[in-house]
């Protein structure tokens, strides 16, 4: 089924509540396309191009935009909107 929109959104919401409530320092990567910088907006975006060598087409190996998002843990960021239910803590127990 893959990584959906929606899980990433869920990922976000995690990764901010970890940085805010445990001072983590997160670091992501994602094809730079409007729709990743929406929703990782609260963090910090870098824009960077990179050579991919590993495709499932290979005609889509070669250069990609990319970006790299920086949340620091000591910062304080808007909360990302979550599904209902959907919080790191409650992640985390239930991983347990």
């Amino acid at each position: 089924a893959g990584f959906t929109p929606d899980d990433h959104r869920d990922l976000v919401s995690y990764l901010l509540d970890a940085s805010q409530d445990y001072g983590a320092r997160v670091v992501i990567s994602n094809s730079d396309t409007k729709e990743t910088r929406a929703i990782y907006a609260p963090f910090k975006l870098h824009r960077l191009n990179v050579h991919r060598s590993v495709s499932a087409n290979g005609q889509r190996r070669g250069k990609a935009a990319e970006v790299i998002g920086v949340l620091d843990g000591r910062e304080r960021y808007v909360s990302a909107p979550r599904r209902a239910g959907k919080t790191f803590s409650a992640a985390m127990e239930a991983a347990s």
